[in-house]
């Protein structure tokens, strides 16, 4: 009966040896290393793990007084474990609930440069998982980032439009007592952005402003809404369609556009400067110089024996701008260093 007994010990013993090697071979080192982490800095490894598995952390302080933190994160925020202020961490069981990146991070105190020792070991989850890539690949890529952005400039700007001059001025023949001369004055205001005027010679000049006008109405569209008093001149400042054509036949007058005092020389028969002029039935422009300042329209009749009537009209468009900082979002491409795993 001994005999028996023996024999069956010594076959349970042969067993458990044939066991014991197969439970240590489950048990994988996945590092052994050390770190040194200066003053407040951290420092970190990162492994691929696999749902199921446990791994047995451990870490120890060999220079310095303590660590401040040790966390391990699965990536990219979750906390899986965190220990505050330690020196020492012993064979820690963490059991891993998702296959992902998981890092091991060490802080440092604020005060020292701390140098510390760790040993990671992985027991998979099974046989299917043993094979299991734990290295971590790294890639760019790019986020997408907004800044606040502050400018001084423009932060309103209102347009009006202005109109200076409409009126109809009789010019007298060469031979009338009256003089065959006369002036109208304009003055523009300030923050004149542009101005344009027109003139017309009798009926002819007086209905071609006219259908100029009806069809700024019917084709102006949202800008007669946008912009109160928008007009053929105010289309014409603007540089839009004023629908405005010149007029090749019928009575003509000489003009000239003249600055302040030029007026007077041109009445007495003197010399004098002009910004433009023209003998014309009808003639309009846009300009954009000058832009201040106080103006003469300078009418002159050639006719010997029949007066004209001239229509004169002015418009300036104003516009005047608030300053001020506006704050806009920039938007920029942020590069950025992602984890991933391989197969």
């Amino acid at each position: 009966m001994k005999a028996m007994q023996k024999y069956f010990f010594l076959i349970l013993v042969g067993q458990l040896c044939c066991i014991s090697p197969a439970i240590s071979q489950s048990k994988m080192l996945l590092t052994e290393s050390s770190f040194v982490v200066e003053p407040g800095q951290m420092q970190e490894a990162c492994f691929g793990l696999a749902a199921g598995d446990e791994v047995i952390f451990s870490a120890r302080v060999t220079k310095g007084t303590k660590l401040e933190n040790i966390i391990v994160t699965e990536y990219p925020y979750s906390v899986r474990y965190s220990d505050y202020m330690t020196r020492r961490l012993h064979s820690k069981k963490i059991k891993i609930a998702t296959t992902g990146v998981y890092a091991f991070a060490f802080v440092a105190d604020t005060l020292e440069t701390t140098t510390v020792s760790y040993k990671i070991v992985r027991i998979p989850a099974n046989d299917s998982v043993r094979q299991f890539n734990t290295n971590v690949y790294w890639r760019t890529v790019m986020d997408t980032a907004y800044t606040e952005k502050k400018e001084y400039g423009i932060k309103k700007s209102d347009t009006t439009i202005v109109n200076l001059i409409d009126q109809t001025a009789k010019v007298h023949s060469r031979t009338n007592l009256n003089g065959s001369k006369t002036t109208i004055k304009f003055t523009l205001p300030q923050n004149t952005a542009a101005w344009s005027y027109y003139i017309g010679v009798d009926q002819e000049g007086q209905e071609e402003f006219e259908d100029a006008t009806h069809m700024v109405a019917k084709y102006g569209g949202t800008v007669l809404k946008a912009i109160p008093g928008y007009g053929p001149l105010a289309a014409l400042a603007l540089g839009g369609v004023s629908y405005l054509t010149q007029l090749q036949t019928g009575e003509d007058i000489d003009y000239y556009i003249v600055s302040d005092g030029q007026e007077s020389l041109f009445l007495d028969g003197e010399p004098f400067t002009y910004t433009r002029n023209g003998l014309v039935t009808s003639d309009f422009a846009r300009m954009v110089q000058p832009l201040s300042g106080t103006f003469h329209f300078c009418l002159s009749n050639d006719n010997a024996v029949t007066s004209v009537q001239a229509l004169v009209k002015v418009t300036a468009v104003v516009v005047k701008n608030t300053y001020g900082y506006k704050v806009s979002m920039q938007k920029k491409l942020v590069p950025r260093q992602e984890p991933y795993l391989k197969p």
